[in-house]
């Protein structure tokens, strides 16, 4: 039965504060072990699978300069869960400097051993449809079938 999940939306909270600390090591713990896990982000080169190829995206992270790692401000976090399956919505402003850009976030957790562990998560900017089909529009002369 599909529930809401005040424990996800408290470990997505969390996730988010340890990324902020810049204890990436705590995050890389919340993220399952077992096949299938991804995480995708707002850049097209950023589709990173299994925990060696993340643990290597996020150690790299660890070597920017502490102004450089985002804060987010988190507007909204809904979690829900059935059994042993979980997922969260989170929108948010993620800031760097005297930046900001608004984002919106899904994750799919599954319990491992009692704990909410991350399978798969997707971060992105939303575009307007406007701006997202303009590139496709102007090139949709060029194509060739």
């Amino acid at each position: 039965m599909i529930q809401r999940s005040p424990e996800i939306e408290q470990e997505t909270r969390e996730a988010f504060d340890l990324m902020h600390k810049g204890d990436l090591a705590g995050v890389i713990e919340r993220m399952s072990a077992g096949p299938g896990l991804v995480m995708i982000g707002s850049d097209p080169d950023e589709w990173y699978e299994g925990r060696e190829e993340i643990e290597s995206v996020m150690g790299s992270m660890g070597d920017a300069e502490p102004s450089a790692m985002p804060s987010a401000a988190l507007d909204s976090v809904e979690a829900y869960s059935d059994g042993d399956v979980g997922w969260a919505t989170v929108r948010g402003t993620w800031k760097i400097g005297s930046s900001a850009v608004q984002f919106r976030m899904t994750a799919v957790l599954h319990r491992e051993d009692g704990q909410w562990k991350n399978v798969h998560t997707h971060a992105s900017i939303g575009v307007p449809n406007s701006e997202m089909m303009n590139p496709m529009l102007q090139g949709a002369g060029s194509a060739t079938a």
